[in-house]
């Protein structure tokens, strides 16, 4: 194994250091290295180094790591002059000396060149399809440059360093172009994700390690239809994909669909509903799916006819045919639980058989617990099966003047001076005076009316008042409405409310539409928001005279229903129950005797059972007590089985049963009469069936006669063990009877006080647990501001100690969030926030934010629609992002810490005859074969090339000798560091390689 190391900060240097498989200080860890290449990989004699405890030299010890240390470094700065900075982190192992100088060789091809690639002796780059080659087989090949360092081996390896940023997007010119990321599942080496590309269906498929397309997928990583459908959600079975989504067009022709893909390369199978297609045929959208290992679960809603609402829908089909589940609420198909709404999430309880659906219903946020097998709702959530929360109520804003005052000049002749002054009601007025051939005015204009209505609201009606009055005028002339109407997005709009009556003599307000009316409009929340929007009056002379009119004020209110919000995403604790296997020791243990009814056994290092000889009551019973107090409470027991060591038998096989004591005893103070000091057994013995010990037995085994050291198992009551286990109080222990009718029935058995620790009692127990309390986890909006709440999936009731009464609500400034997930103590949210991603990771406790979070994505980020997901050492997040005017399907890996996930150095591009398995070549393709992956990179600080043995045979000696390496290069791009060729002949990258 030849290790290389290198690292572009101190600090890095330091992380990795902490890693070492050889902890210690430099010198331990060197004698340990230094050992390991002697004693084991170099074949030198084994009793050069002698091992023992500790961190100690002996001074011959010293002199020889320090000869042998001098000429390694002597060696290396003379072959590879590569020490730079007196450290030293080079291994050679499962090799002869000559393959390690054959590498060390290798090492200086690479870094000697001045153009960092490596040259034939002819002075010819080692460079093939713009790839540096390290590691040549033979001439053999016509596209293999001969002469490239030799040949080590029958295989060749070519890399390419790479830099990753922790996210990616493709450009429009590629056919892997998405413009939107709707969802995304992983597994343990892939991202697998559902968008759209120009309103049509896209499915793609990346590494994790650095997000880059697996080529061998559909068309370069990525398949696309065309049409009106957009893929919104995905998930694996490590098989197959499941995607749903839908045409979204207008309500009459709406419709869902779904796929099955084989995971490997993307291509449908056929036995799945047509061809693998599901189409729905009437309107339908599906935004969410779960699966569970038979059957699918797609939500999303349907058009209700008739009305201009959606109706939430569940659908249950077979994973191996897409058919209908008929078992589901007789048709598989629910969708009529709400009228009004949309179901945009589900997560599966697998282990007890639950669905938990998220969306919105009637303006309210809403979660629906129900059994998969039929879809019934599950009615001890919240009394009815869901819970939702807030929205639907009716409420206004205002009433508001406007900020800004005009003349609108585009009707009428005269002008209003003054028209400042509608914006106050102060009594100072905007005049215009009419006239006889000019007898009608311009618009007085109020706009930018400073409301903030929710985003999520419906508008029901708009009021406006103006107030008004008739100045001077002509005898028998007064001023009446000529025009009354709305400003929308900087037009004037809508319907004329003026009224034709004539204004007053004295300022009084006049009230033009109302809390149910339009004004014939449609007007969105974000219609009225604008500083555009506001209203317009036109005064008219009747008749035709000299006449002025007059306004002091101009004020709107706005009348509309709040909407709860909705919930976009859903996770939840983990369900599954653990099985564990524990071995106990006993706790107290004793025996009584009959014939010396007072004394105590506490200490003994043996107890009895049976009969002793033939005395009469020389009748001997054991007490034990084994401790139970490091199973959870509320573990379900499988088994028990308790282990007694004999250490001498009378004659004869004889039967022994345990009884569970229903009264407690003290180990130092029992005896045959009492149970402890002043308290006696109801029956001397423990014999009272009713107080002191069970009636029944809860085990037994037969005892054969012969010596001692055998082992005796009793199968013991599960429930028994389990009801001491739920209520440690209850647990008394067991009392041991033999045969007491015989003669000579005495069994003998080793106590905890044994001094042979393999013969004390014990214990086995096998017991199963599950979650004391499991909850859901859910985030959205509440009609203004990214939430994220926690649900008891018990009773429905969301969790009190959990942000503001089970709701934590992130700041002003967010819209909305779209993915949740749980890890470990954290959720970790994805969201929108004043047009960037918003990350957030709050305490799955209590839902305080951590250090560091919330955090906004990189600028241009759009709206993460995909949501989020975690690994253990990873941050997954899918949406898009606007560059230049064109938005892009856009992914980010991040650490927990919330930074991105940079990653710096190499990875294999392709090989030849790897690792001769008589595999083709895959160097004139891309990707290679699937036995090597693009880029074998899992850990930010060991970035592994190729497999992770990368190992090579050798042809002509037919033996292990050949070059096995473990590659492994850091990028440095500081001065001194080394060149090694990048994908073009024309550039190079700095890496530092330390030996």
């Amino acid at each position: 194994m030849y290790y290389y190391e290198a690292y572009p900060t101190e600090k890095l240097a330091r992380l990795r250091e902490k890693r070492l498989k050889h902890n210690g200080n430099s010198i331990r860890e060197l004698k340990k290295r230094l050992d390991l290449l002697a004693d084991r990989k170099l074949g030198l004699p084994s009793t050069t180094f002698g091992y023992k405890s500790g961190a100690g030299f002996t001074l011959v010890e010293v002199i020889i790591y320090v000869g042998i240390v001098s000429f390694i470094l002597v060696a290396l700065l003379a072959v590879a002059d590569i020490v730079q900075r007196g450290r030293t982190r080079f291994l050679i192992s499962n090799v002869t000396q000559v393959t390690a100088a054959r590498v060390l060789n290798t090492i200086d091809a690479l870094v000697r060149n001045a153009d960092g690639f490596v040259e034939t002796s002819a002075g010819a780059p080692c460079v093939f399809a713009n790839k540096l080659w390290l590691y040549f087989a033979t001439s053999s090949q016509s596209y293999v440059p001969p002469g490239c360092l030799g040949g080590y081996s029958s295989g060749a390896v070519s890399v390419e360093p790479y830099s990753f940023t922790g996210a990616t997007s493709t450009s429009p010119d590629s056919p892997r172009y998405a413009a939107e990321g709707y969802g995304f599942t992983t597994d343990a080496k892939y991202i697998y994700s559902a968008g759209s590309l120009n309103n049509g269906w896209h499915i793609s498929k990346r590494y994790l390690a650095d997000l880059s397309y697996d080529t061998g997928f559909g068309t370069d990583g990525a398949i696309s239809t065309s049409g009106n459908f957009g893929a919104r959600d995905i998930v694996q079975d490590g098989q197959y994909l499941y995607i749903v989504g839908g045409h979204e067009a207008d309500s009459t022709t709406n419709q869902a669909k779904i796929e099955k893909r084989r995971i490997t390369d993307g291509s449908l199978v056929t036995s799945f509903g047509t061809e693998g297609v599901i189409t729905s045929t009437n309107a339908k959208i599906f935004k969410g799916i779960a699966i569970d290992s038979t059957y699918l679960y797609a939500v999303g809603y349907t058009y209700n006819s008739g009305t201009t609402d959606n109706d939430w829908l569940i659908e249950k089909r077979s994973l191996s045919t897409g058919a209908l589940d008929t078992d589901f609420d007789t048709d598989g198909i629910i969708d009529d639980s709400f009228t009004d709404g949309m179901a945009n999430d589900v997560t599966i309880d697998t282990a007890n058989g639950y669905i938990y659906v998220v969306g919105d219903a009637a303006g309210s946020r809403t979660i629906e617990k129900r059994h998969t097998s039929t879809g019934a709702y599950v009615t001890a959530f919240n009394s009815t099966g869901y819970i939702q929360s807030g929205g639907g109520d009716s409420t206004s804003s205002g009433p508001n003047y406007p900020g800004t005052a005009a003349d609108d000049s585009s009707v009428g002749s005269i002008a209003w001076s003054s028209v400042d002054n509608i914006k106050a009601d102060d009594s100072s007025v905007a005049v215009a005076i009419l006239t006889a051939t000019n007898a009608e005015s311009h618009y007085a204009k109020g706009t930018n009316f400073s409301f903030s209505i929710p985003t999520t609201a419906t508008i029901n009606g708009v009021v406006l008042e103006v107030e008004k009055k008739v100045g001077t005028c002509t005898v028998g002339t007064s001023i009446s409405d000529n025009s009354v109407r709305l400003v929308k997005n900087g037009s004037v709009s809508g319907d004329d409310k003026q009224q034709g009556t004539a204004w007053p003599t004295s300022l009084t307000y006049a009230t033009y539409g109302g809390a149910a009316d339009l004004w014939g409009l449609s007007l969105t929340p974000a219609d009225i928001n604008l500083t555009n929007f506001g209203a317009v009056i036109q005064a008219m002379a009747v008749p035709a005279a000299t006449c002025r009119a007059n306004i002091d004020a101009m004020r709107i209110t706005v009348y509309y229903t709040t909407s709860g919000g909705t919930y976009n995403s859903v996770t939840m604790d983990a369900t599954a129950t653990t099985t564990d296997s524990v071995t106990l020791g006993s706790d107290d243990d004793s025996h009584m005797k009959k014939l010396l009814p007072t004394n105590n056994y506490g200490s003994a290092i043996t107890m009895l059972a049976g009969k002793v000889g033939i005395t009469d009551n020389a009748f001997t019973r054991p007490l034990v007590k084994l401790d139970l107090s490091s199973i959870p409470t509320n573990a379900t027991v499988n088994s028990a089985s308790m282990t007694l060591t004999l250490t001498a038998s009378q004659a004869t096989s004889e039967v022994v049963n345990a009884y569970a004591l229903r009264a407690s005893w003290g180990e130092t103070t029992s005896s045959w009469t009492n149970r402890d000091t002043g308290t006696s057994w109801v029956t001397g013995g423990a014999d009272d069936t009713t107080s002191d010990r069970s009636a029944s037995s809860m085990g037994s085994v037969t005892v054969a006669s012969g010596a001692g050291g055998t082992q005796y198992t009793w199968a013991l009551d599960a429930a028994t063990v389990e009801s001491w286990v739920s209520d440690p109080s209850s647990n008394y222990g067991m009392v041991l009877i033999g045969n007491e009718g015989a003669n000579s029935t005495l069994k003998t058995f080793a106590t905890q006080n044994n001094a042979t620790a393999s013969y004390r009692p014990s214990l086995a127990v096998s017991y199963t647990t599950s979650p004391p309390t499991v909850y859901v986890y859910v985030t959205g909006d509440d009609g203004s501001d990214l939430i994220v709440s926690k649900v008891n999936t018990s009773d429905g009731t969301l969790d009190s100690g959990f942000g503001s009464s089970g709701t934590a609500t992130a700041d002003s400034a967010t819209t909305a969030g779209y993915g949740i997930n749980v890890r470990d103590d954290y959720l970790y949210v994805a969201g929108h926030s004043s047009n960037d991603w918003y990350i957030e990771k709050r305490s799955r406790l209590d839902g305080g934010l951590a250090s560091g979070f919330p955090m906004t994505g990189a600028s241009a980020t759009d709206i993460p629609y995909g949501g989020l997901r975690t690994d253990e050492d990873y941050l997954y997040i899918l949406g898009a992002t606007v560059i230049s005017g064109t938005r892009y399907q856009y992914v980010e890996k991040r650490f927990p810490g919330g930074t991105y996930a940079e990653h710096n150095g190499v990875r294999l591009w392709c090989y030849q005859d790897y690792p001769n398995r008589g595999l083709s070549s895959s160097c004139t393709v891309d990707p290679p074969h699937s036995d090597v992956a693009r880029m074998d990179l899992t850990d930010p600080l060991q970035l592994f090339v190729g497999l992770t043995d990368l190992s090579f045979t050798t042809t002509t000696a037919a033996s292990r000798d050949g070059v096995e390496t473990l590659l492994n290069l850091r990028y440095m791009g500081d001065i001194g560091s080394f060149g090694i060729a990048t994908v073009t002949a024309s550039s190079t990258a700095s890496f530092r390689i330390d030996p």
